[in-house]
């Protein structure tokens, strides 16, 4: 009997080993299952005689191939490949949206700036300027169609978010009914290595969507752990240290970013692996980073072009009345603090007031952003001759309106109106040109001598800068022909009418090398080319669409005149991102 009861049982342990076996190579494809194998051990021996005799072989576990340090490493590489595939998706998105080509906004800049050599090319043909205008129109409906997409996949990714924070609060739910079915499995005495491999597949669909960290630790225990998060598995009891069912995520309204919290913690739960960690930091700073580009590229674009085009007018010539389509407010604080495309700094600005007779005055408003209010300046042009300044509906917005009769602008032209108070004679002088100068500077012009214009033999004129240093010395007596302009220097002529000079005699002029060195007109938005202060607001000025003779592309008006339009074509080397790019 003892021969037979050995013969079966080890008919039965190698009848079980087989069904272990089959059902190995049934799982051989099947996710996170460990091969499983028998533990034999000789069954307990009788007594027989004195003598121990043994009855076979017994399984004594069926054990699962397991090892807490592999699993771990594959359950830190799932976390991070995870997280690197969902920024390398939203990244292929974004790059999509900027790689250069047909109808992107490389593409429509480089239209933009061709159409406006066509202006130079032909510039009395009022067509090419309704074409620069589209161009214009069309780079910033490409801007503003990138903002938005941008805009929508934030929306998307909040979304994406919050359908992982349920996915992962089911996910971890589950995960702890598990782990009670293998404790009680395991009071039982049995082997629930079907269990405990679901378990390992939980823990891995966890690691995809957020950081989980499986440590072995000294003793049969191993803790998982989730952000806030740790479970203790030992001997297949659970304890629940700390874990949160409920994350919530909530947009941080200072920086933008999207944050996530634990149900009753004030504190943010730092996340950075898994699909979930992923996707946070792609919104959290790859897309904010692109639409912050995209805001700066705008802010440069503007700032470049619109600086140009203040300093010129349309084929309709200088202005009754501007009004700003941008606003400065509050209107009571430092301008340096207000929010505007462009920092508005301490500098000068310069309006050219024209009477009824053409001649033209250039008056001086000096600005300390640090100090000076919108308000300040609206006064203190105000109280220029011939000028009111006020603010305008919406509040923040700046108009300037010129009394009946004059007209005013800021075109960097030498003033026609001189400081003759020190001149004695009947000879009038008479300043043309537009001055080249790399910064402002002033001319004094003195006689040397006394005599008459065209006339008297060596009747010179010396010609000094803001310094004091000598520009040039020139005849104006014989051999000068009264009313003839003299090149001076630095794009500024002079025109001597007869009449006679005292020696001594003097008079002056500015030279203004940028009209705006506050940024103001540009952050106000006067006789600027665009409107909108951002990637999604940017447009066409409305009336420059309306009436394309607006369009600044002279300094005099003349149609043949392009020297505006050619500074601003120079603008298209300019670097409109920091770090000296143009690449978004």
């Amino acid at each position: 009997m003892f021969n037979v009861s050995s013969a079966l049982s080890a008919l039965r342990a190698n009848q079980m080993a087989l069904t272990v076996i089959g059902n190995n190579i049934a799982n051989a494809t099947t996710p996170d299952y460990h091969r499983q194998s028998l533990r034999l051990v000789d069954a307990r021996p009788i007594n027989l005689v004195g003598y121990q005799v043994g009855q076979g072989v017994e399984i004594s576990s069926i054990h699962r191939a397991y090892s807490s340090i592999t699993e771990a490493a594959l359950t830190r590489n799932v976390s991070e490949q995870a997280a690197v595939s969902a920024q390398m998706q939203v990244a292929r998105e974004i790059e999509s949206m900027f790689t250069p080509g047909q109808g992107t906004i490389l593409d429509r800049l480089e239209t933009f700036y061709n159409d406006l050599q066509s202006v130079t090319q032909d510039p009395d043909n009022s067509a090419t300027r309704t074409v620069v205008l589209r161009s214009a129109q069309n780079l910033t409906d490409e801007i503003n169609a990138v903002g938005s997409k941008l805009d929508q996949m934030l929306a998307r990714l909040d979304r994406a978010i919050d359908d992982k924070l349920e996915f992962i609060h089911n996910k971890t739910s589950e995960l702890v009914d598990l782990n009670l079915k293998i404790r009680e499995a395991l009071i039982r005495k049995e082997s629930p290595n079907d269990l405990m491999d679901r378990r390992d597949q939980l823990v891995n669909e966890l690691a995809k969507e957020i950081d989980v960290r499986v440590d072995q630790q000294a003793t049969t225990t191993d803790d998982i752990s989730i952000p806030e998060t740790v479970l203790r598995m030992a001997d297949g009891q659970v304890q629940l240290l700390r874990f949160p069912l409920d994350f919530s995520a909530s947009t941080d309204p200072t920086t933008g970013e999207r944050i996530l919290y634990r149900k009753g913690s004030i504190h943010p739960t730092p996340v950075t692996q898994g699909e979930l960690g992923g996707l946070l930091t792609a919104r959290n700073h790859l897309i904010t980073q692109y639409r912050e580009r995209l805001d700066e590229f705008t802010a440069g674009l503007v700032t470049a072009v619109d600086k140009v085009h203040i300093n010129g007018v349309g084929l309709t010539g200088s202005f009754d009345v501007l009004r700003g389509i941008r606003r400065i407010e509050p209107s009571d604080i430092p301008l340096a603090r207000t929010d505007t495309i462009v920092p508005i700094q301490s500098g000068s600005l310069f309006i050219s007031v024209i009477d009824p007779s053409g001649s033209r005055t250039v008056e001086q408003v000096d600005i300390d952003a640090d100090v000076d209010t919108l308000q300040d300046v609206v006064t203190r042009i105000s109280d220029l001759d011939h000028l009111e300044a006020r603010l305008d509906d919406p509040p923040g917005q700046l108009s300037i309106r010129a009394e009946t009769g004059y007209q005013f602008d800021f075109v960097t032209v030498a003033p026609t109106l001189l400081n003759t108070d020190l001149i004695t004679g009947t000879a009038v002088p008479t300043i043309s040109g537009e001055y080249e100068g790399v910064e402002d500077d002033a001319y004094v012009f003195e006689f040397d001598n006394n005599g008459e214009i065209g006339v008297t033999d060596d009747l010179r004129m010396t010609v000094r800068d803001s310094l004091g240093a000598i520009v040039g010395s020139f005849n104006v007596g014989r051999g000068y022909e009264a009313g003839q302009p003299i090149l001076i220097g630095a794009g500024i002529s002079l025109a001597m009418s007869p009449g006679v000079v005292n020696s001594g005699d003097q008079f002056s002029t500015k030279l203004i090398h940028e009209a705006d060195s506050t940024n103001l007109l540009v952050a106000a938005g006067l006789n600027t080319l665009f409107k909108g202060s951002s990637a999604l607001s940017l447009g066409v000025r409305d009336e420059l669409l309306e009436t394309p003779e607006l369009f600044a592309a002279t300094r005099s008006g003349d149609p043949l005149d392009t020297r505006n339009i050619e500074a601003m074509i120079n603008t298209r080397y300019k670097q409109f991102l920091g770090g000296g790019t143009q690449t978004l």
